[in-house]
């Protein structure tokens, strides 16, 4: 075998390799997208139980939600328009709720903004912004669950009264 049948031989097999590569890439992102666009899994839950809404116990759904996880971390929230009598109230507690009710998410609550891009809250309200982790939103995404993971009525903001 000369040297220029090895360069040869050599130049096909990186072809191959790289048309698997090219292949694998392209069958990747078509599985992230077609998973990404899955229709919802869940039907809303109901927003009227009898802990709902009462002086104790306040469920807010997001108004607007940020989905893009593959763009890094904090790229996953959900904005909530509650009432000023709970900003910064120690009597109240506050935890998220995203299609698991079984799995409760702390709230930082540090952002009480009156406008987040095209968001404006109403008097009397200001906009929480609450964040889910990526690995909880990949695991959604990743099973199925992200049509559930887009719906505005799966993220449930809960604060209840400190007794």
């Amino acid at each position: 075998m000369s040297q220029l049948d090895a360069i040869e031989e050599t130049k096909r097999k990186i072809v191959t390799v790289l048309l698997i590569l090219s292949a694998s890439l392209a069958s990747i992102i078509l599985l992230w997208l077609w998973l990404f666009n899955l229709p919802p899994d869940q039907v809303c839950p109901n927003l009227t139980s009898s802990k709902a809404n009462s002086k104790k116990h306040l469920i807010i759904p997001a108004s607007k939600l940020y989905i893009t996880p593959w763009a890094g971390q904090h790229r996953v929230y959900g904005l909530f328009l509650v009432p000023n009598q709970y900003k910064f109230n120690p009597h109240y507690i506050s935890y998220l709720i995203v299609i698991n009710p079984d799995e409760m998410n702390p709230i930082d609550e540090t952002s009480t903004l009156a406008k987040y891009d095209d968001l404006v809250a109403p008097q009397g309200y200001y906009i929480s912004r609450n964040y889910l982790t990526t690995r909880q939103s990949l695991g959604y995404i990743m099973t199925g669950r992200s049509g559930d993971l887009q719906q505005p009525c799966q993220w449930q903001m809960h604060i209840m009264r400190q007794d």
